[in-house]
């Protein structure tokens, strides 16, 4: 499954995922807000320019 189908139901079905990984997928973070008090891990490129700020290394 694709990291922003992943991020979409992982933050419009909470319940679905005991945790979730992401690699490298970009999503309007304003959209997510329910993401913020699950576990999770998120992965993105060193130099990934659309990487959201603060998720790159």
């Amino acid at each position: 499954m694709g990291c922003m189908t992943t991020l979409i139901l992982a933050s419009e079905y909470p319940d679905l995922y005991a945790a979730c990984m992401f690699v490298d997928g970009q999503w309007d973070v304003s959209t997510l807000s329910s993401l913020e008090d699950q576990t999770f891990i998120y992965f993105a490129a060193e130099d990934d320019q659309n990487a959201y700020n603060g998720m790159v290394v």
